[in-house]
Order: C-alpha cells, then sequence, then structure tokens
C-alpha cells in the first residue's frame, strides 16, 4: 500500500480500473488537503460507483486513529479532516449529483433535407 505523498496528482476515479477503499481514502484526503471540499465532493459520485463509500469514511477513521497512536501528526491530520467533513461532502456530492441531473439536454429538431 502506497502512503498519500505517493498517490499524488490528478485522479480520475471513473477511468481507474482498480480502485481500492485504501486508494480511494488515500487520494480523497490527500485532494481535500490540498485542493479542497469541492474537489474531494466533486470526486465521491465516481468514487461510490467503484466502492462503498461507508467503507471509505471508516477506513479513514481507523486510519486516523492509527496515525495517532503513532504519533503521526502530519499523516492524523490528513484523515482526520476527511473523516470529519465527511458528513457535509456527502450533502455537497448529492447536491452536486442532483444538479447534473435537473440539466435536460438539448434536442436536435432539424431535420436533414435531401
Amino acid at each position: 500500500m502506497l502512503p498519500a505523498a505517493e498517490l499524488e496528482g490528478d485522479w480520475d476515479p471513473s477511468s481507474d480500473d482498480r480502485v481500492s477503499v485504501w486508494e480511494a481514502v488515500v487520494r480523497l484526503a490527500a485532494v481535500l488537503s490540498k485542493q479542497g471540499a469541492d474537489q474531494v465532493a466533486a470526486l465521491l459520485p465516481a468514487v461510490g460507483a467503484k466502492v462503498p463509500l461507508d467503507a471509505v469514511k471508516e477506513l479513514g477513521f481507523l486510519l486516523f486513529h492509527e496515525a495517532e497512536r503513532k504519533g503521526d501528526a502530519q499523516d492524523a491530520l490528513l484523515f482526520n479532516g476527511l473523516v470529519s467533513a465527511w458528513g457535509d461532502l456527502n450533502a455537497q456530492a448529492r447536491r452536486y449529483a442532483a444538479a447534473s441531473r435537473a440539466v435536460q439536454p438539448t434536442l436536435d429538431l432539424e431535420v436533414d433535407q435531401p
């Protein structure tokens, strides 16, 4: 398992064929700390399509406690930030998903003339 520092960079969970709960937790925590809650909320629907979001939250909580037990303040803050904001992130993700479903695509009603 790779640490957060080695999983930095752009990540598109919808095009990632092998998303694990571990990767989701680490990447979402890193995105939250570097890019903010809006970016995490935008990623959550795609993550949820690959792995159970409850498992992501639970592992984040366990990783926070393990980092705290080891005295690793940096990782403890990283994972605590994710699990502390989890309720707000999910609510924001649901609003994003509802807004994207509410937009109806335009119809092309032009008929090609022979």
